[in-house]
């Protein structure tokens, strides 16, 4: 009895063609994303610190309650998209954001 195991391969797969390699894929360029405020704005972006203004803030919070897309906040606030995501988790701005919804749906309900 043997340890080894030794495969069975019936003799009609011997004569079959080999597999050819797969070319790599070429990646495509991407663009950016495109948004309905991206041909409003300079693409012009400064390195800014990570210091984030009170009235970048403000901002912030009211075009989110808005539902304004974090992209287009960032490039009205012209930082980057992961800066603006990371400074409403670093700054917990979501009870701001969501306060400020509130109000603005209220403000709505008070004047119809």
């Amino acid at each position: 009895m043997s340890i080894i195991f030794k495969p069975k391969i019936p003799e009609f797969f011997a004569d079959a063609p080999k597999p050819k390699a797969k070319e790599p894929k070429v990646a495509k360029k991407r663009k950016g994303a495109r948004s309905w405020i991206s041909i409003e704005l300079s693409k012009s972006r400064t390195n800014r610190g990570s210091e984030w203004s009170p009235q970048e803030l403000n901002i912030l919070v009211d075009l989110r309650a808005l539902a304004v897309p974090t992209l287009d906040c960032a490039r009205l606030l012209k930082r980057s998209t992961v800066a603006t995501r990371a400074c409403i988790h670093t700054y917990d701005l979501y009870a701001a954001i969501k306060s400020k919804r509130k109000l603005q749906v209220k403000e709505v309900l008070l004047n119809a």
